[in-house]
């Protein structure tokens, strides 16, 4: 279990788990009752000490702040831009197999064209595929399923 700063109380464990949950699904992850993930809440996460029939489902501001400054987000999207980087193929290749395997389809041509536009004015390749993946990440298309 990833433990913030600000997770702090009675029966705190003595050791933080890894950010990403040793590359765990949700919902294989140990939670405390009291220290409940910041990540999850944000999501409509219920209290563990209750049941719950259903999940609520919320759209908040909160959650747009999560996917752009969390660094549960920034960590996979480095990673996923380290993915996109050892790709093989030329900068088009690379962005379009970012987009397929995160939309799920081809980037349209000008969004061919503006990727590689900020590509091309980052300064440090690996932050610019960074910043890309976590666009891509919050986009509606990623966030919402159809």
């Amino acid at each position: 279990m990833f433990l913030t700063a600000f997770l702090q109380g009675r029966g705190r464990p003595a050791e933080s788990g890894p950010l990403d949950g040793a590359h765990r699904r949700s919902i294989y992850q140990e939670v405390r009752r009291n220290f409940v993930p910041p990540w999850l809440t944000v999501w409509d996460f219920p209290p563990p000490s209750a049941t719950r029939g259903s999940w609520t489902v919320s759209n908040v501001p909160a959650q747009a702040l999560a996917l752009a400054n969390d660094p549960f987000v920034l960590g996979r999207a480095e990673a996923f831009g380290g993915r996109a980087r050892a790709h093989a193929g030329t900068e088009a290749n690379r962005i379009t197999w970012m987009y397929v395997t995160t939309l799920g389809r081809r980037p349209t041509e000008a969004e061919l064209a503006a990727c590689i536009r900020f590509l091309g004015a980052s300064g440090d390749e690996a932050a610019g595929y960074a910043d890309l993946a976590q666009t891509l990440f919050t986009l509606q298309e990623s966030v919402w399923i159809p």
